[in-house]
């Protein structure tokens, strides 16, 4: 089981605090003992006020911390007196502490005061910890979102995946739910089995807010990507160019262009348009980079390399083949599963997709690659069919397969010559010829391949994503949206079925749109 410590620190509601105290049935003789004096200092305040209403303590101390003293620390009784009395009825920042208690009541259950949940105070703030489920995690965030926890001005909430915890956590709403589940499934064998294979399908599911934030921070072009971006086109285009495999295989350790094809996935199977689209974009301008990496590589090493390892060489031209095309299809899907199941699962493996880049970065730059092959070796080698060899030094030979009767022909020296050095066997050098067509068609069947690769990975990776229950309700943003209205009846609605709130009116039947409330003094 995973297990994930949620933090919640909640700042005080300064208007409650007020509220309280000048509604207290002490505040007279308060504000009367302080209109005796001229000024007030912090100490002498904090005394004062604790002298007649000992039982407030708390608010006292946030009052006086959030006081409107002067350089010298010291304000007049009658700026005080203003200053405290002037509170509104509604605000945006409502006491949510009695939420999230009921949340963390929800979690941890009936025990919930014990040590599974910590609320500790402070001048300002409220904090509160308790260690819950990866389903728990999931709900606890949405429920902290849907009522504006942890957007600017209201507090922060931070979650942690923990190594180990003991005991471990039982999301106790969750169990009733899934036992509630299971009684219904268990009328009819459709209703078991389909229950049967959703559990099946969601389980060890991250929350979607720990895959948002990682996805969106892989997604962003900054200094560290280009460079990984570049360097692992250099690597994988020398590693084509030279025909070393391990070289090529080196480039998906460094490529990053799984990152946004990721954002544009997981925003489509989410509904999260900006991010699906901030992921189509930075992977369309990857693209371009990648593309022109590879020409440029290609344009320093054809002139170097071309004759001596033979271009195109079998790591240049095995992915410019139709063969290689239709046998990647196979390979794109089973990647798709592979980077879907990990990472949605709790302990995927975080290489999958880095692995799976392989299949993107070399067939991009091995476009890029030939394209400028083609446009640069009819100017540095002689154009035409390379199996038309040429020397004469060659035909003055004899087949050793036949005795040594027979003159060998030029195609027969090409034949028996190295894959990767233009030299036949008998050491005499043969004559290199490029064709430009050979390899436009490499280069288009290349980027091809790579076009293909992202388009079914990214398919196959979204109904995985899909079985796995994301959803447009994951797509929630801490920012709020909403209109102060819809803000309002919704802190209206929690409130009042907390007890926390009643109606301006003092009654708690108007469920009105747009009705005013106030918070109840304790």
């Amino acid at each position: 089981m995973v297990v994930f410590r949620v933090e919640v620190a909640l700042p005080k509601n300064l208007n409650a605090a007020k509220r309280r105290i000048v509604k207290h049935e002490s505040s007279d003789k308060v504000f009367e003992e302080l209109g005796e004096k001229e000024v007030i200092c912090k100490i002498e305040l904090r005394q004062l006020l604790i002298k007649h209403i000992p039982e407030r303590e708390s608010d006292i101390n946030f009052l006086v911390y959030q006081c409107p003293f002067n350089n010298e620390g010291k304000i007049t009784p009658a700026a005080f007196e203003d200053w405290v009395k002037d509170f509104a009825i509604l605000e945006s920042k409502a006491d949510r502490r009695p939420l999230v208690q009921e949340i963390a009541r929800e979690q941890c259950g009936t025990d919930y005061d014990s040590a599974q949940f910590i609320e500790s105070e402070t001048v300002a703030f409220y904090t509160f910890s308790w260690n819950t489920t990866s389903e728990g995690t999931d709900r606890v965030v949405k429920l902290l979102k849907k009522n504006k926890i942890g957007t600017p001005g209201m507090g922060s909430v931070c979650v942690y995946k923990l190594s180990s915890a003991a005991p471990l956590p039982v999301d106790h709403l969750l169990e009733g739910k899934r036992k509630e589940e299971e009684a219904k499934a268990s009328k009819t064998m459709r209703d078991r089995v389909m229950h049967d294979y959703k559990s099946w399908w969601v389980a060890g599911r991250r929350p979607p807010f720990e895959i948002k934030s990682e996805i969106e921070a892989g997604a962003e072009m900054n200094f560290d990507y280009y460079a990984n971006l570049y360097g692992a086109s250099v690597i994988a285009g020398v590693g084509l160019a030279t025909n070393s495999s391990v070289m090529v295989v080196a480039s998906m350790l460094i490529s990053p262009l799984m990152g946004p094809i990721l954002a544009m996935i997981f925003g489509i199977a989410t509904r999260d348009w900006k991010m699906a689209c901030h992921g189509l974009l930075n992977e369309i301008w990857s693209t371009f980079h990648t593309l022109m990496g590879g020409f440029v590589i290609g344009l320093f090493l054809a002139p170097l390399s071309a004759k001596n390892y033979n271009w195109p060489t079998s790591e240049m031209a095995g992915r410019g083949t139709l063969q290689n095309f239709t046998a990647g299809i196979f390979y794109a899907a089973a990647s798709g599963v592979i980077l879907g199941v990990n990472v949605s699962a709790s302990n995927g493996n975080a290489l999958a997709g880095v692995a799976i880049s392989a299949s993107l970065l070399p067939p991009l730059v091995n476009s890029g690659l030939s394209l400028a092959f083609a446009a640069l070796g009819p100017v540095v080698f002689e154009e035409g069919d390379p199996t038309d060899v040429d020397v004469p030094e060659v035909t003055d030979h004899y087949n050793p397969t036949d005795g040594g009767s027979f003159p060998m022909s030029p195609a027969e020296a090409h034949h028996v010559s190295s894959d990767l050095r233009n030299f036949a066997f008998i050491g005499y050098e043969l004559s290199y010829k490029t064709n430009s067509g050979d390899n436009l068609v490499i280069a288009g069947w290349s980027f091809a391949l790579y076009i293909m690769n992202v388009v079914v990975i990214g398919f196959v990776c979204w109904v995985i994503f899909k079985l796995k229950g994301y959803s447009k309700q994951d797509s929630l943003d801490w920012k709020t949206n909403n209109q102060f209205i819809d803000d309002l009846d919704t802190k209206r609605t929690t409130l009042k079925r907390m007890g926390a709130a009643m109606d301006s009116d003092g009654v708690t039947g108007s469920n009105k749109r747009g009705a005013l409330f106030s918070i109840k003094t304790s």
